[in-house]
C-alpha cells in the first residue's frame, strides 16, 4: 500500500437490521395459536423456555439462527419476508399476520372468507361512492 492510502474497509455500511424480529414473533404467535398449541408445547417441542419464546413473540427479541429455523420449521414460516421485507410490499402487520392465518386454513373455509371478504368489498365501494356523491 503507498504511503498516506487510507485501508478501505471491507465491512458493508449498515442500513437497518438484516431480520425482521418483531414481525417473525408476531407470525410465531398467530402460527401457534392458529394451532391451538400452547406455549409450553412449543417450547418443548423447539426447545427453549416459554419466556423466550414469550419474549420473541412479543417484543421481537432476537434468536439464533437455529432457534429461528426450528420454529420456522415447526410452523412453516417462509422466511423471505422476514429477510427480504422489501419484497413484500408495504403491507401492514395487520395484513401480514392475516396472510399468514390464512395459509392455515383448509379450501372449504378460504371459500367462505373469499365470499365474506367480496361483500365487504363491495359494501366499502358502495359507502365510498355514497360519501363523493354527498
Amino acid at each position: 500500500m503507498a504511503k498516506g492510502q487510507k485501508k478501505q474497509s471491507c465491512q458493508e455500511p449498515q442500513q437497518g437490521p438484516l431480520f425482521d424480529s418483531k414481525a417473525f414473533g408476531r407470525a410465531v404467535k398467530a402460527k401457534r395459536t392458529a394451532r391451538k398449541e400452547t406455549r409450553e408445547q412449543a417450547c418443548e417441542a423447539v426447545n427453549i423456555s416459554q419466556r423466550f419464546l414469550a419474549n420473541i413473540e412479543n417484543v421481537g427479541q432476537s434468536a439464533s439462527v437455529q432457534v429461528i429455523c426450528r420454529l420456522a420449521n415447526r410452523y412453516e414460516i417462509s422466511m423471505n419476508q422476514f429477510f427480504f421485507p422489501e419484497k413484500s410490499g408495504d403491507k401492514s402487520a395487520t395484513r401480514q399476520q392475516l396472510d399468514i392465518l390464512l395459509d392455515s386454513l383448509s379450501e372449504n373455509n378460504l371459500s367462505v372468507l373469499l365470499a365474506l371478504a367480496e361483500q365487504m368489498a363491495k359494501l366499502e365501494r358502495k359507502s365510498s361512492q355514497s360519501e363523493k356523491t354527498e
